[in-house]
């Protein structure tokens, strides 16, 4: 950060502090969309219902081994699993996949499980034919790993030295729970040998051994002149964003690829509390959203956008009115936070309509409170970790609390029946916008308190996933 963008941030800092210029009461503006959320007709939670990939018959039993050999002491089997191998009794599993040919065309449980993809893709692509031959027996696993250049980034509090700037990688090695492919590998590897060199082969104890597990497989699955030598059991893939998580904590990586920039966004405990800052790594702190989403926009992954704010200020007006035809007067005074954050979006909606250039409409939303930013930017890539990351550092707690589905999903067991009640009226009153819907939340509540829900006005709008 350069020096004139430090000062400019110590002045908006020093501006929020002291609430001067009109400064929004985050917590009154909360409760005026509580209000008008009474009276904008009904309230509802969108659901995708995903499209999962059936276990029957071989498959069936294939996946419960590979859950066992994880460790789980479930030995119940899942009727159905999602394209990455999670099923609805886990639908995160952390980082491990377990994955067939036929899963291709599932979609994710939980959305959240979308940083995967990119090498999923890698694995359903390249992987076709070792998938296609090792599923016959076995289910196929392994556990995704995210580097930086050598350093794993699970552990990058105890090794911040080893930290790389650039793109991120994501390696996975295959195999079946009892290591049929590294198994076959090493044979075949053995089978090269002995043609080159019989009698070195032959006597080395190693080579040996091999053999004696080329024999094992030969009775467990056949002939084994069926299967092709595996080239590809190991894939790696570089990537801009991934994410991280502990029991604790989240922590989204982000590199900005046109600028060279690296970050990691955090929820829970920082990463360098004990430990020096790498080189190159910009920290930011996903749970101070007065801090976060400024760094966000200025760091390259939320751009400005005058249609959506266009569209905001549309959507922000329909539901004033609405409140104060339901109500037979104005629904808030003039001096309200409403009326405050309207008057500043209408400012930049007047600002963009005079200027074109996309640096200095970036630079002009870049000064506005995180409040008003939150109105103007939407995530600059495709990417699902961009998009997950935009509501997680919003202004408004309840929306923050609401995408973070863990957390939701152990403060919803812990409360009483009526603070459930008011968990799920909280939520429904402050989703305004598409974005602001968690579909993972969504689905838990869905499949889990339906019925409560419904009872309490709250209804589900379910559609299959993509549309």
């Amino acid at each position: 950060m350069g020096t004139l963008d430090f000062l400019r941030n110590i002045a908006r800092l020093k501006k929020i502090a002291r609430g001067g210029n009109g400064a929004l009461d985050t917590s009154r503006l909360e409760q005026d969309f509580l209000m008008f959320s009474q009276y904008t007709g009904k309230r509802e939670l969108v659901v995708k219902r995903p499209s999962l990939f059936r276990l029957d018959g071989d498959d069936s039993e294939h996946f419960k081994d590979a859950i066992l050999s994880l460790g789980s002491n479930d030995d119940s089997i899942p009727r159905a699993c999602d394209i990455s191998g999670a099923y609805l009794a886990n639908p995160e599993l952390d980082n491990i996949v377990i994955v067939s040919p036929n899963q291709l065309n599932a979609d994710h449980i939980f959305e959240s499980r979308s940083h995967l993809n990119v090498i999923l893709k890698k694995i359903y692509g390249d992987g076709a034919r070792l998938l296609r031959d090792f599923t016959v027996h076995e289910a196929v696993l392994g556990e995704a790993q995210y580097m930086s250049g050598e350093l794993n980034l699970g552990e990058i509090s105890l090794f911040p030295e080893r930290f790389k700037k650039g793109p991120y990688q994501v390696e996975i090695k295959l195999d079946t729970p009892s290591k049929t492919i590294s198994d076959i590998k090493g044979f075949f590897d053995f089978l090269d040998q002995v043609e080159e060199s019989p009698k070195k082969a032959i006597l080395d104890p190693a080579q040996i051994e091999r053999a004696k597990k080329g024999i094992g497989l030969r009775e467990r699955l056949g002939s084994l002149s069926r299967y092709d030598y595996p080239e590809l059991q190991s894939f790696k893939v570089n990537t801009n964003h991934c994410v991280i998580k502990n029991k604790d904590s989240t922590y989204y990586f982000l590199h900005n690829a046109k600028e060279n920039r690296n970050a990691v966004v955090y929820f829970g405990v920082n990463p360098f509390e004990e430990s020096k800052v790498p080189y190159g790594l910009e920290v930011i702190n996903g749970e101070d959203p007065k801090d976060a989403l400024v760094k966000l926009v200025e760091f390259g992954v939320f751009d400005p956008s005058e249609a959506l704010l266009e569209q905001r200020i549309t959507a922000l007006q329909e539901m004033y009115d609405s409140a104060s035809r339901a109500k037979r007067k104005k629904a808030t005074d003039d001096k309200s936070d409403y009326n405050t954050l309207l008057t500043k979006l209408n400012r930049v909606k007047d600002y963009f309509a005079k200027v074109i250039n996309p640096e200095l409409r970036r630079a002009y939303t870049e000064r506005q409170e995180p409040e008003i930013m939150e109105f103007i930017v939407h995530p600059a890539s495709d990417s699902p970790t961009i998009h997950e990351l935009l509501p997680r550092v919003s202004w408004n707690h309840t929306i923050r609390d609401y995408h973070d589905t863990n957390y939701f999903i152990e403060s919803f067991h812990a409360a009483t029946e009526e603070g459930r009640k008011e968990i799920v009226h909280q939520v429904a009153a402050n989703i305004m916008f598409s974005h602001h819907q968690s579909q993972d939340t969504n689905l838990w509540l869905y499949l889990n308190h339906r019925e409560l829900c419904e009872q309490e006005g709250i209804s589900f709008k379910v559609a299959s996933n993509g549309k």
